[in-house]
């Protein structure tokens, strides 16, 4: 019975702490940086890195949208943006998007999880 109990515990343990490990790696794991001219529908819903200069910066209700020129432009959009995102977005600043590859009405954009500056 005691060592019945024991294992449950171990089981207990490693499951909490395999948990912690995937959470920490998803978190520190940066995706993939791209050019947006490689960027293409076969890239619907992968997780990318871009950086460029932003243009054409719109705030409209909670949707912070803008675009990212790398020599080739992708719009940004990102949904419930904070104070900080939409400081860190200034015309022509050098901005590092990291978010999710979308289409909406026929055109590629990327739907922003993080907004750095360079």
């Amino acid at each position: 019975m005691l060592r019945e109990n024991w294992l449950d515990l171990i089981a207990l343990a490693l499951a909490f702490a395999g948990m912690l490990f995937l959470f920490f790696y998803a978190n520190l794991v940066e995706p993939e940086t791209v050019k947006i001219e490689n960027i293409s529908e076969k890239d619907l819903d992968k997780f990318v890195q871009v950086q460029g200069f932003a243009e054409k910066i719109n705030i409209e209700k909670n949707v912070l949208w803008f675009e990212v020129n790398d020599g080739s432009k992708i719009k940004i959009v990102k949904f419930n943006y904070s104070q900080e995102d939409a400081l860190k977005v200034r015309e022509n600043s050098v901005v590092k998007i990291i978010g999710k590859i979308g289409l909406y009405k026929g055109d590629l954009q990327i739907i922003a999880r993080k907004i750095q500056n360079d």
